[in-house]
């Protein structure tokens, strides 16, 4: 019985503490506009890097750091072409498979050098994530032969 009594009585002491703790965040946001991660906002955009979703938060005055992700969707694209060989006077079916698609990830930091005068600000970061935005593969056995004809031909 003491235990449950005692264990009431610490979730009752964690709930008032975080209330007084949300309050006092509360108070202190009113205060002052700029500080740590007092705030947060965020961005979903689309643009040439895919659909776009960003999270940002000042770090200071003058900073602002923001993390995001770019996800351009995986399209296929199953299609044929027609390789002419003109020297040769031939044509050659190739089935294409293409896909465009990739996922990239940003952290940029904006630097606000007039913080009160003015909405100027200097953007520096980085973005990492996927090297190839399209992919194509095609083959022909046809067009494998006559390269490797060439190749013994030394052209």
């Amino acid at each position: 019985m003491k235990t449950k009594t005692i264990l009431k009585s610490l979730i009752i002491a964690i709930i008032m503490l975080a209330g007084s703790l949300q309050a006092d965040a509360q108070e202190n946001q009113k205060k002052s506009i700029f500080g740590i991660a007092n705030r947060v906002g965020l961005g979903v955009g689309a643009g040439t890097e895919g659909i776009g979703i960003d999270v940002a938060t000042p770090l200071s005055r003058y900073v602002h750091a923001s993390f995001g992700v770019n996800i351009m969707p995986d399209i296929k694209i199953n299609t044929t072409a027609t390789a002419t060989i003109e020297e040769l006077g031939q044509d050659e079916e190739i089935d294409i498979t293409g896909g465009i698609g990739r996922t990239t990830f940003n952290l940029k930091f904006d630097c606000y050098p007039f913080p009160n005068s003015s909405s100027f600000f200097v953007t520096a970061g980085l973005s990492f994530g996927g090297d190839k935005l399209i992919k194509i593969t095609g083959h022909s056995d046809e067009l494998a032969a006559l390269v490797a004809q060439g190749k013994d031909a030394g052209i």
